[in-house]
């Protein structure tokens, strides 16, 4: 048996699942792409995190001998 394939009802039957197909990974990767803007992985926040501890650790902090030189400081900050 042969069958004889008209190829414009092919094409008409596959274009729109074509192109829904492709417009679906097209919108996956542009999704993709901004959620890596708006929130970066993990690795990197965790980098950054270290970095800003070990500069804390490197600055010499405030001490304060009792509560009211931490008052004073804090008023201080306020003016």
């Amino acid at each position: 048996m042969k069958y004889q394939i008209n190829e414009d009802e092919l094409l008409e039957k596959l274009i729109p699942k074509i192109d829904a197909r492709i417009s679906s990974r097209i919108a996956q990767k542009i999704i993709d792409a901004l959620k890596d803007e708006l929130y970066p992985p993990e690795e990197m926040i965790r980098d950054e995190f270290i970095k800003e501890i070990e500069k804390a650790d490197k600055e010499k902090g405030v001490t304060f001998k009792n509560r009211d030189e931490l008052e004073s400081y804090l008023k201080g900050l306020a003016d």
